[in-house]
C-alpha cells in the first residue's frame, strides 16, 4: 500500500512540472494508523510527529518529533545543562581551594622563614625540644618506678596483716587504690609523652626539609 502511494505521488509530481519543484511533502500517520503522504499537514499530525520530504527525490529533509519526544528532549537537555553547571561549579570550587592552599602555603613559608632564618637555628630548636621531652620521659619513668615500689610495699603490708589475722584498715585500702590509679595515670602519661616526642621530631625534620628548600629557592632568585 505504501509503495503504491509513493508510486502514485511520483506520477503526480512528474505531471505537475515546476509548480511543485520547490514544494514540500509531509509524511505522517493518519487517524487510521496508515502512513500517508500529503502536500498539506493536518493539525493532529503536528502533535504526533511527521517527516518533511523533498517533493522531487522523496528524500527526508527534516524529522519533526512528537510532542512527547520534544518534551523528553527538553528534559534531557535540562538535565545535561544542570550536570554541566554542577561540573563547572565543582571545577571553580577546586580552583578556589587550590588557590587558598597556595596562599596558605605561602603564608606558612614566610612564617617559617621568619621563625628560623637559618637551618642551624631550626636544628638547635629541634635538639632543645628533644632534650626537654626526653627529660620529661625520664622523670615520668622514675615516678612510675617509685609508684610500683610503693604499691609492692603496701601490698606486702596488707598481706602481713591478713596472715597475722588482723584486718586491713580502710586507710591502707585507700592507699592501695590511690597508688594503683597513680600507676595507671603515669603509664598513660609516659606513653603519650613518647608519642609526642616522636611526632615533634618528625615535625621538626619535615620543617627542616621545607626550610632548606625555601632557603635554596631564595638563593637562586
Amino acid at each position: 500500500m505504501k509503495f503504491i502511494n509513493l508510486l502514485l505521488l511520483s506520477l503526480l509530481l512528474s505531471c505537475s512540472g515546476l509548480s511543485l519543484a520547490e514544494g514540500k511533502i509531509y509524511r505522517f500517520t493518519d487517524k487510521e494508523g496508515v502512513s500517508t503522504l500529503s502536500k498539506t499537514l493536518p493539525s493532529y499530525a503536528s502533535q504526533q510527529g511527521y517527516d518533511i520530504l523533498d517533493d522531487q527525490s522523496l528524500r527526508v529533509i527534516e524529522r519533526i518529533s512528537t510532542r512527547e519526544e520534544q518534551i523528553d528532549f527538553l528534559q534531557k537537555q535540562e538535565i545535561l545543562k544542570q550536570k554541566q553547571l554542577q561540573a563547572e561549579q565543582e571545577k571553580l570550587q577546586q580552583r578556589q581551594h587550590a588557590k587558598q592552599q597556595r596562599q596558605q602555603r605561602r603564608t606558612q613559608d614566610l612564617s617559617l622563614l621568619a621563625q628560623y632564618p637559618t637551618a642551624e637555628i631550626l636544628t638547635e630548636s629541634r635538639d632543645e625540644d628533644s632534650q626537654y621531652r626526653q627529660k620529661n620521659i625520664e622523670d615520668l619513668s622514675r615516678q612510675l618506678t617509685q609508684s610500683r615500689q610503693q604499691l609492692r610495699d603496701l601490698q606486702n603490708q596488707a598481706a602481713e596483716l591478713e596472715i597475722s589475722g588482723e584486718v586491713v584498715s580502710t586507710a591502707l585500702q585507700h592507699k592501695l587504690t590511690a597508688t594503683k590509679q597513680d600507676i595507671e595515670h603515669n603509664i598513660q602519661l609516659l606513653q603519650q609523652s613518647k608519642q609526642d616526642k616522636t611526632f615533634a621530631q618528625q615535625h621538626f625534620n619535615d620543617e627542616l626539609i621545607r626550610l632548606e628548600r625555601l632557603l635554596n629557592s631564595t638563593k637562586t632568585e
